[in-house]
């Protein structure tokens, strides 16, 4: 349950709707006071907190939470989660113009998300340096870190064009073969079918002709008895003939 609810506090919050993503992250947050959640979730559950105050203008509540999500990532060494609340930090230090926390913050989460090659967390480090260097005056190094944020913001933007043009190839194929199988299927069935309709055409000529010859063979049966019937009669009649013949002659004497 809990993981489900964090999963749509965050889409909240991608669809622009922090009060109700905060409403819902408070009721996880209370729910797992009393019932048995996943601890790995904690600092998600903290950062999208943090986020949501961020983009209400509760800077104090914002930075709290990024705080507690990064305690809870360091303590469950989770890397990642623990580089992503250091940037939010910096960013929440930034806007309070605490510049020299800032900087501790993003220069720490910057070097590590480098060194474990956290593409996505360097890139929002290198976006929220370049903003905090110019706040100091340095624009030289605000310039460098911009550009570094650009060339790893087009990085990322191409192999997300990679994957999805490699998703869209699968897709593609998987389709054609798809496809094809189902062709394939038809040809098959078509194959079946006429397999049938052969095979009853078949038994069907078999059944005529034997029809046909049972109906020959009681037709020449039939012709042999009226021709035997016919002899008899014939040879009835022609006995008959030979004693009126012999009466005839007895009447003329």
């Amino acid at each position: 349950l809990d993981v489900n609810m964090i999963n749509l506090a965050f889409s909240l919050n991608s669809l622009g709707r922090y009060t109700e993503s905060l409403d819902l992250l408070e009721e996880v947050i209370d729910f797992c006071k009393t019932h048995t959640c996943d601890k790995n979730k904690d600092p998600d559950v903290y950062y999208a907190l943090g986020y949501g105050y961020l983009n209400q203008a509760m800077q104090t509540e914002a930075y709290e939470a990024f705080k507690r999500s990064t305690e809870l990532a360091k303590a469950l060494d989770n890397t990642r989660a623990y580089c992503s609340g250091l940037v939010m930090m910096g960013r929440c230090e930034i806007q309070n113009n605490n510049l020299q926390l800032a900087q501790a913050h993003l220069v720490e989460a910057q070097k590590l998300a480098d060194q474990k090659r956290y593409k996505r967390t360097l890139k929002d480090a290198y976006e929220q340096l370049s903003v905090l260097y110019e706040k100091q005056g340095l624009l030289e190094k605000s310039l460098e870190m911009n550009k570094r944020f650009i060339l790893i913001k087009d990085s990322l933007f191409n192999e997300t064009l990679a994957n999805n043009l490699k998703e869209l190839q699968v897709e593609v194929t998987r389709k054609q073969g798809q496809r094809i199988i189902d062709e394939k299927e038809d040809e098959i069935a078509r194959g079946r079918l006429i397999s049938l309709l052969t095979g009853a055409v078949s038994l069907l000529t078999i059944g005529l002709s034997f029809s046909l010859f049972v109906n020959l063979r009681n037709n020449r049966n039939m012709k042999v008895k009226l021709q035997a019937e016919v002899a008899s009669k014939t040879k009835s009649l022609q006995t008959s003939n030979d004693k009126l013949a012999q009466v005839n002659e007895k009447l003329h004497q």
